[in-house]
């Protein structure tokens, strides 16, 4: 790479439109294709954000635009390349980059965007300045033909030289690091063909490998996976040990009994299939407590779950839980109820519903599932923004580390990072939860005892969510909702009033309450992988 000793004019013109745009760039990766033919790869610059945002939009599809890199003119273009784009601001400037991405591994026929020059798929790899081991270790991650340290130095250099790892020209003010784009069909032929001369040749060789000995006169990848495979396959056979072989072993009697139930309520059973997960579920339960069930929606996982944890606890009352998304409560009632013999399911919304079921079971003589949803299970206290509006850098920043919140907008495609708007934090989810610089929570707890102006900038309307209330009246133009708009009037017009929220007190949680007062024989948690865990349990 080469280092700038200064800032580098970028300028791009559309004559027809009679647009010019001018920002300043600090870091160039290209592919050098000729003395008068460069490829971008990845460009950082900075700005006024107009004209930020207007050249990441105008550096796409095939461009060219014009730089200076110390007082030399230089011509770049984009050609149909691919490009991740971001957006950040910082005061009253922006800044832009523009990394190249991956060709995808389909064929062209369905890429209507980039056309691939020979058929063969681009790659780019970033890695550390002068450090072999991480060009090859990137590499290897790139390719499916397998790559062995050993190889490291024999591979780099057969595939500069034939042309499938090609330098890129790195040029930057502040980072120093190598950048290389890999060239390759989509069967990978050119690096297999690399290894397949390297052993063949001598160059390279399986370590460990006797002469004289049938490993060492295989000369290519594929004449070792035809001989060994099987071994191999094998191998990996005997390093699983499956807890349940359904052509070898028998249902248990209780999972019997559950599914001939089955048959009588509903007329139909469960398939050969799905018994066998069952079992193998059942049987990881008795070994170590927790099981999980990974399947296609429409396989049965509901009544699999249920009939392996009645299974395990082969016929004892138990008071047992399911979680789930909330339009599926009534579906988890029903199937439990149809499948298990001696068993009631309730969807339960509150505390004083899950007190009185427990009451019920505890009398009674069956086994019992309350379902709820992973909303209502978490719904404790009220939280509220903890953003802060900052008037120096007209951003709203985390009142941690006071560095500006970003949020992503999408614009013809492309998604961009800017600074979060109050439209950002109306209500709570993933992407406004955590401050993306230092990690710490963007939500605190809502307390309606403290009605000082300064702590309740954040008001919360309803089912609708919170507003910033100095810039409340802008909520106007996004709501036709008539209850809203007189309440965000109200807002406007009493800019003295803390307005507490309905239902912001202190509660208990279900979840909390259900853990420090019950005794929870079983949990059930279904769509567990939308489920962000936090923490050790």
């Amino acid at each position: 790479m080469r280092e700038l000793a200064e800032l580098s004019p970028v300028t791009y013109h559309d004559y027809e439109r009679s647009i010019s745009l001018k920002c300043y760039a600090d870091t160039f990766v290209y592919h050098k294709v000729s003395a008068r033919e460069r490829n971008l790869v990845a460009i950082r610059f900075g700005g006024y954000p107009e004209q930020v945002r207007a050249l990441v939009d105008a550096l796409k599809g095939t461009v060219t635009f014009e730089t200076r890199i110390e007082d030399h003119p230089v011509i770049l273009q984009t050609k149909n390349t691919k490009y991740k784009k971001s957006i950040s601001h910082d005061g009253i400037y922006a800044e832009g980059t523009l990394m190249a991405l991956d060709d995808d591994a389909e064929d062209d026929s369905k890429d209507t965007e980039v056309k691939r020059p020979n058929n063969k798929r681009r790659m780019y790899i970033f890695c550390e300045e002068g450090n072999s081991e991480s060009l090859f270790t990137e590499l290897d991650k790139k390719t499916i033909i397998p790559l062995i340290p050993e190889f490291k130095d024999y591979i780099i250099r057969e595939s500069i030289k034939r042309g499938v790892l090609i330098p890129l020209e790195v040029l930057s003010a502040c980072d120093r690091y190598d950048a290389y784009m890999l060239q390759l069909s989509k069967d990978e032929h050119e690096m297999e063909k690399i290894v397949n001369d390297g052993l063949k040749n001598g160059d390279i060789s399986i370590p460990n490998a006797k002469q004289g000995s049938d490993f060492s006169e295989i000369q290519t990848v594929s004449g070792y996976l035809n001989k060994y495979g099987v071994t191999i396959a094998n191998r990996i056979k005997n390093s699983f040990n499956p807890l349940f072989e359904p052509a070898n072993e028998a249902i248990c009697d209780r999972l019997k009994r559950i599914n001939g139930h089955l048959k009588k309520s509903v007329g139909y059973s469960l398939y050969p299939a799905q018994l066998a997960v069952c079992e193998a579920v059942k049987r990881r339960l008795d070994k170590s407590k927790v099981g999980i069930i990974v399947a296609e929606c429409g396989s049965g996982k509901t009544k699999i779950g249920t009939c392996a944890l009645a299974a395990h606890q082969n016929g004892r009352k138990c008071f047992n839980v399911v979680l789930c998304p909330s339009h599926l409560t009534k579906k988890w009632q029903r199937e439990i109820e149809e499948t298990l013999p001696n068993t009631d399911a309730a969807v339960v919304h509150s505390i004083s519903d899950i007190n009185l079921v427990y009451k019920q079971f505890l009398k009674g003589d069956n086994s019992v599932y309350i379902i709820f949803s992973k909303e209502r299970a978490r719904d404790g206290y009220m939280k509220k923004p903890a953003a802060v509006y900052s008037q120096s850098k007209k951003a709203y920043i985390c009142p941690h580390c006071g560095c500006e919140i970003l949020m992503k907008i999408k614009d013809d495609g492309v998604c961009y990072e800017v600074n979060a708007d109050q439209f950002f934090f109306k209500k709570e989810n993933k992407e406004n939860h955590r401050c993306k610089n230092c990690g710490e929570i963007l939500w605190t707890a809502y307390n309606p005892e403290d009605k000082r102006l300064s702590h309740n900038k954040w008001v919360k309307i309803g089912s609708y969510g919170f507003v910033y209330r100095p810039f409340a009246i802008r909520h106007l133009e996004t709501t036709k909702d008539l209850k809203v708009i007189d309440r965000i009037k109200e807002i406007v017009a009493n800019p003295q009033n803390p307005f507490i929220a309905k239902g912001a007190y202190r509660r208990y949680s279900m979840s909390q309450y259900i853990a420090s007062k019950m005794k929870v024989d079983g949990l059930l948690a279904d769509e567990l992988h939308r489920a962000p865990i936090r923490g050790t349990y």
